[in-house]
């Protein structure tokens, strides 16, 4: 994506909802999943069929082959074998994007995004953002994060070959369901081509920490807050290696 501003980012993030609602009182048919105080029913597509089976004990593939009103028939039978319990749905807009066990640990990409984006100033820039049901990857970086790598006498120079050139905090966040934690990580550009070309320096990563999902979004919070104040330094001592005196000689 092209770079935009964070404020502008923020408007265009589009909100994911979380409703918990009886299984007794959802129900299945060719038009979609119908589920209380839901206006309308959810659109149902092959990755939210992949979800269905997951809540229901049924594979998916089975699901997708099953004429329209075998299948109808076969969820709505699963669902009501399930009548007492209570599920997550969790859905954007008109479209179903997973069913879930009750559980406070359901966290939405755009939860995530907004409480990210909210550390930063409205003017940094925004270098990746890509979301799917699967993954939401969320890069930000400010001008206060572009490295100037200075010469002897102070003076700076464009970066060379090799060099770090900005750097930035990134978010990577799977399905709400999924096993692995979102996490927070710095990340750096290095120049590996006179054209500009660059790749990235792996640093480590920060996990979301607790059993909640606003102990989660809390916790990648404080780390990015933190961080935040920690980049600037990480490049000014990398810009500064050049103040230093190698043995050798340097052709």
């Amino acid at each position: 994506m092209n770079s935009v501003k964070v404020e502008d980012l923020v408007g265009r993030i589009e909100n994911e909802r979380v409703a918990l609602a009886p299984v007794r009182d959802i129900e299945f048919s060719d038009d979609g999943l119908k589920v209380p105080n839901i206006e309308g029913p959810l659109v149902v597509d092959d990755w939210a069929t992949k979800k269905l089976g997951g809540f229901l004990d049924v594979p998916w593939r089975y699901l997708q082959k099953c004429p329209s009103n075998f299948k109808e028939e076969t969820v709505n039978f699963w669902l009501q074998s399930r009548s007492e319990q209570e599920a997550y749905v969790h859905y954007r807009g008109s479209d179903l994007l997973g069913i879930y066990p009750n559980t406070d640990s359901i966290v939405t990409h755009s939860d995530l995004a907004r409480r990210f984006l909210e550390r930063f100033d409205g003017q940094d820039d925004v270098r990746e953002y890509h979301v799917t049901p699967e993954i939401l990857q969320l890069d930000v970086t400010s001008p206060g994060l572009n490295v100037l790598v200075p010469t002897r006498d102070r003076q700076g120079i464009d970066p060379q070959v090799g060099d770090v050139t900005d750097g930035g905090i990134r978010l990577v966040a799977y399905a709400p369901n999924d096993s692995r934690r979102p996490y927070v990580q710095y990340y750096l550009h290095r120049l590996v081509c006179s054209n500009g070309m660059t790749m990235e320096e792996p640093t480590a990563r920060f996990y979301g920490k607790g059993k909640t999902r606003g102990e989660i979004v809390d916790s990648l919070s404080t780390v990015v807050s933190d961080m935040l104040q920690l980049v600037p330094s990480k490049l000014e001592n990398y810009a500064s290696l050049d103040d230093h005196a190698f043995d050798g000689n340097i052709t």
